[in-house]
């Protein structure tokens, strides 16, 4: 898990802010704007391992 979060922390993922993304394996292997979907999309493409689900969020988003 710990290398999916150092390859969130560094990828591009200007082409998905909006989106649900799964990564897997250092790869983004599923994305959607629907949770659901792209948990179920993970969970067939990874089914053994534990990937990392966030969403992309916007630049104006605020974190607390």
């Amino acid at each position: 898990m710990a290398d999916n979060y150092s390859y969130y922390m560094k990828a591009d993922l200007s082409q998905f802010i909006g989106e649900w993304i799964a990564i897997c394996d250092e790869k983004i292997i599923a994305h959607d704007s629907n949770f659901k979907k792209t948990f179920e999309k993970a969970k067939e493409l990874c089914p053994n391992k534990r990937p990392l689900l966030t969403k992309v969020r916007t630049e104006d988003t605020m974190i607390f």
